[in-house]
């Protein structure tokens, strides 16, 4: 259920306060990956891309470093092919502690298209109680897939996000093997995070559209068609 208080809560610090957002990423790594210009606001990709309002109210106060197969960086809308990402990325670093927890989510908000997001937003990865950085100690709650946009429904906003845990949390969310799209769609990010109380720290995202490894993802997922 949507907590409206929990949201204004968070937001109330970026509003009131221009540096405490600095100060929560600072405690948290030192402010790895949170450039001057973005932190000041005078370049914000998230709005330039619309991913605020579309499924944040605000962006996040630092940079989700990522790079896939060691070769390809992402980089706020940078244009990646599926087949580039197919497999989880060989590097994932944000200001992080290593006695705090964390939750990555990474989802497809535009699907089938940006156009047309009436099954938004497809759930691609999600891990809980991550101890600090170490993504491969945490609870996986869905399995890892790579990106699958429909052929010509253009380029997709594949979004990265890191959270700040309160706790360590026992997590009642399906379970989501790599070979099912079942419970996948109309994952709700809101929601999702007023539920366990999360607070929004790191993000970043790619774009994507159709390319021919495609079809090797949908029939991983039992897809029969687009």
């Amino acid at each position: 259920m949507f907590r409206p208080s929990v949201w204004l809560l968070l937001l109330l610090p970026a509003c009131f306060f221009p540096d405490s957002l600095e100060h929560f990423v600072h405690g948290h790594g030192g402010g790895i990956g949170v450039p001057w210009n973005y932190r000041r606001n005078f370049f914000n990709p998230w709005l330039q891309h619309q991913l605020v309002p579309d499924i944040l109210f605000t962006p996040p106060p630092a940079v989700l470093q990522m790079v896939y197969n060691n070769s390809y960086p992402v980089n706020f809308g940078t244009v990646l092919t599926p087949t580039q990402v197919q497999s989880k990325p060989t590097f994932l670093r944000w200001p992080c502690r290593g006695d705090s927890l964390y939750t990555l989510v990474f989802l497809d908000p535009d699907v089938p298209s940006r156009e047309n997001m009436t099954l938004r937003s497809f759930q691609h990865w999600l891990v809980g109680n991550i101890p600090g950085c170490h993504v491969h100690r945490g609870t996986t709650l869905t399995q890892f897939i790579g990106s699958g946009p429909q052929e010509g429904s253009g380029l997709h906003r594949y979004t990265y996000l890191i959270y700040l845990q309160p706790k360590e949390i026992e997590f009642d969310e399906p379970k989501i093997s790599n070979t099912s799209a079942v419970e996948r769609p109309f994952f709700n990010l809101m929601d999702f995070a007023a539920k366990y109380w999360l607070t929004l720290l790191a993000g970043n995202f790619y774009r994507a559209e159709y390319d021919s490894y495609v079809p090797t993802l949908y029939a991983q997922l039992g897809i029969t068609s687009a």
